[in-house]
């Protein structure tokens, strides 16, 4: 059986699964020695369930900043050279406009939720 059968059998009886579409984080990497923690840190987000974004080219802070900001995401989580070293990750909350340090398993373990 195809994937589209699949898809259009589980439609038929209700059971498609819902996915969240709410962005709950954007990830920034600072440099380009930081985009494989990004990626890593996604990848175990949204095995958690949680929607997150990254900016597929690098640029500078301020751009993905704008572009998490376009996305309507409600924070940013930063990721530089210093925090990577640190073993954490520089959490801006877009709304309110305040941010902290927050340790990284603690990103893993559950600090959206």
């Amino acid at each position: 059986m195809g994937d589209v059968v699949l898809g259009e059998l589980l439609k038929e009886r209700g059971a498609l699964p819902t996915a969240s579409t709410e962005l709950g984080a954007f990830l920034v990497a600072v440099s380009g020695d930081d985009v494989g923690t990004v990626l890593r840190l996604a990848h175990a987000l949204r095995d958690r369930g949680i929607a997150v974004e990254y900016g597929l080219r690098h640029a500078p802070v301020r751009k993905q900043l704008e572009l998490a900001a376009a996305r309507g995401a409600p924070r940013a989580v930063i990721i530089g050279p210093e925090e990577r070293a640190a073993g954490v990750a520089l959490v801006r909350d877009l709304n309110a406009g305040t941010e902290g340090q927050v340790p990284l398993d603690k990103l893993l373990n559950g600090f959206f939720d």
